[in-house]
């Protein structure tokens, strides 16, 4: 039975603990900025 090659990683899957973070929180940053932008109960409470 022959191995299967591994797939190439995703640049995603080789980042370094920062550039996680880093990714994370840009993230998180567009997630709350759309949800202000789009929900007037964010738009009020925020």
């Amino acid at each position: 039975m022959s191995k299967a090659s591994p797939l190439p990683l995703e640049p995603i899957e080789k980042a370094s603990i920062d550039e996680l973070r880093s990714l994370q929180l840009k993230r998180l940053k567009a997630t709350l900025q759309h949800a202000y932008d789009n929900s007037p109960v964010y738009k009020a409470k925020f």
